[in-house]
Formats: structure tokens, sequence, C-alpha cells
């Protein structure tokens, strides 16, 4: 359901692309698929997606500002993986470039305690953000107090990657 980026990069038979982008002005999640290019199984038998592990920098975006995400992987379509990585930025993401950096994709394996080489190679592209922002906005107004302070909601912004609730507090926090 995101627009289509259809960036890659190819190392060792191996393409990472970047298939799709969805989110707000601040929020993105970005779909990868991992596959190798003569059509074997990526992974061997025993080895599942979501215990998958990948080094490099991931997404980079090119912003001026913080930003922090998460990412998993999803093994739902034969003979491919796919990984998903959320962006979250107190500047806006959309329009923004990003550069997309793996290196080598690694197995944890419980028994040893520590990550094993799957797939060697290392993938680097750029591409650019471009896609609608998705969120609305809900009214504010709702009132609630804690730890005797009382806070006041301005607006919620919802999409389908990420809730954002902004609000004013009647008096300075004592740390």
């Amino acid at each position: 359901i995101g627009y289509p980026v259809g960036a890659s990069d190819t190392d060792n038979g191996i393409t990472i692309t970047a298939e799709a982008v969805m989110g707000d002005r601040y929020n993105a999640a970005i779909v990868y698929t991992v596959c190798r290019d003569d059509g074997t199984a990526l992974l061997p038998d025993g080895i599942s997606a979501e215990s998958l592990l990948v080094r490099g920098g991931g997404t980079d975006v090119q912003i001026l500002g913080g930003s922090h995400g998460g990412s998993w992987f999803v093994d739902e379509v034969p003979d491919r993986i796919q990984f998903v990585q959320t962006v979250s930025s107190d500047q806006e993401l959309i329009g923004a470039g990003a550069t997309a950096e793996f290196e080598n994709l690694y197995w944890w394996d419980e028994g040893k305690g520590e990550s094993v080489p799957v797939l060697e190679g290392h993938w680097k592209f750029r591409f650019d953000l471009d896609y609608e922002d998705s969120a609305f906005t809900l009214d504010g107004g709702q009132t609630f107090a804690q730890n005797g302070m009382t806070f006041t909601i301005d607006e919620i912004t919802l999409s389908p990657v990420a809730i954002k609730v902004d609000y004013s507090v009647d008096q300075e926090v004592e740390w």
C-alpha cells in the first residue's frame, strides 16, 4: 500500500530493493525485499526470517535533526524475505533523501549465543522518500491529571505508521 521506490543494489548474487515507502510528515515505514538473483531459496532450512539480523547503517535519512526507528524481517513470500524499517524524526521526512546501507545478514544462533553469517554482501543505494502524507488529525481539548499536573491534549495525529499526541501542561515539570 506504499508508494513505489524501486532502488536497489546487488552483491554476491543477492539483491536488496527498496520496494515501497509510506507514512506521514514525521514518520515513515520502508519495505525492502531481499532475494537471490537465480531464484533459489534465500535462507537455509531451519532458519526463519524472524531470527535474522543485519549490520550496516540501515536507512540513513539525510535531514538535520534527530531520528530513530526500528526494524524487523518478514518471511511471507516464497524465495524472498522482506525487511521493514521505520523512521521517526523531529523534521519532515517527505521528500528527504535516504541512503540504505546493509552489510551481511546474520542469524542469531541461540545455542552458541552469537550471530552467524547467513548471507554475505555489501549493499548501498540512494533514493528519495517521496510519498503522500497519510495522516489525519483529531481534535484535542481533553484534559487529565497526573502527578499533580493538568495535561491538555492539543491534537492527536494518526497515520498507518504512527500516533502523535501534542499536549500542554499547566506547569513546568520538576525533574
